[in-house]
């Protein structure tokens, strides 16, 4: 499957790594809002932001982008189908067959992600974040690194969980 990342950040290298990794995508380019004019550089696609025309219309992307509004506001300004956004599992990350992953969601490396949860649409959850079982996430969620939500969490569409932290909603009785 071909596919465009958008952003060209840190965190677009680990995407694409992960995806190297899976061997299911082909990274045929990136968009950014530091290209000013779109090009092809190596045989790739370097857009500049919002510059869907040049691409194939069987083309998919990943938003590799961790500010939950930039990547909201690209959503909002592309006016791509959900459909075309691709979500990525790292080959190191545990997730329960029964957990439900929205689209153009990212889980990483060492992410374990427990039954009956369910992930929303353009979240991330960074390296090794665990996610107890019967959790809610919403969209555009950032679930930081070595975070850690106990079972039955409900996360809001929007939020950011801290890096290290510990959410605790219910104890067992």
């Amino acid at each position: 499957m071909d596919i465009i990342i958008i952003g060209r950040g840190g965190f677009s290298y680990v995407v694409e790594e992960e995806m190297n990794q899976l061997n299911d995508y082909n990274v045929i380019g990136y968009m950014d809002s530091s290209f000013k004019n779109s090009s092809i550089i190596d045989e790739k696609y370097h857009l500049s932001m919002f510059d869907t025309l040049t691409v194939p219309p069987d083309v998919h992307y990943f938003i590799a982008i961790g500010n939950n509004s930039i990547r909201k506001k690209i959503i909002d300004e592309l006016n791509i189908n959900n459909e075309r956004f691709i979500s990525i599992v790292s080959v190191h990350a545990i997730v329960s067959p029964t957990v439900k992953l929205g689209y153009g969601s990212y889980i990483g490396a060492g992410v374990i992600v427990n039954a009956n949860t369910t992930i929303g649409n353009h979240t991330i959850i960074n390296t090794n974040a665990t996610i107890e079982h019967d959790c809610n996430i919403g969209d555009f969620c950032l679930i930081n690194t070595s975070s850690t939500l106990y079972s039955q969490t409900k996360i809001e569409n929007d939020s950011v969980v801290k890096v290290g932290s510990t959410i605790v909603l219910k104890q067992p009785e």
